[in-house]
């Protein structure tokens, strides 16, 4: 099973500046190849949809977009029913 830590918003510094957004807009992160694999959200998405990026370092070390964003439309809603079936199992 993954194991998943919580972490201040200060760690998700270098990954929002790279993406141009604020911290708390940052929901995930995970390795992924020499970078991440962000799930990110805006504050007021307009069809309420999640999106992912893939961030990798260049031969020196900085931080860069590997990928374009993806939306995800659905996904809060699929996180939410996971959730509330998971409540209900217990």
């Amino acid at each position: 099973m993954t194991e998943y830590e919580w972490r201040p918003r200060k760690d998700f510094a270098e990954i929002a500046e790279v993406l141009g957004i604020d911290t708390t807009w940052v929901l995930a992160a995970r390795p992924y190849k020499d970078g991440f694999l962000v799930i990110y959200s805006p504050d007021a998405p307009e069809d309420n949809a999640l999106w992912s990026i893939t961030l990798q370092r260049d031969e020196d070390g900085v931080l860069q977009r590997a990928s374009e964003r993806v939306p995800h439309p659905g996904m809060w809603e699929q996180i939410e029913e996971s959730i509330k079936e998971a409540s209900d199992d217990e």
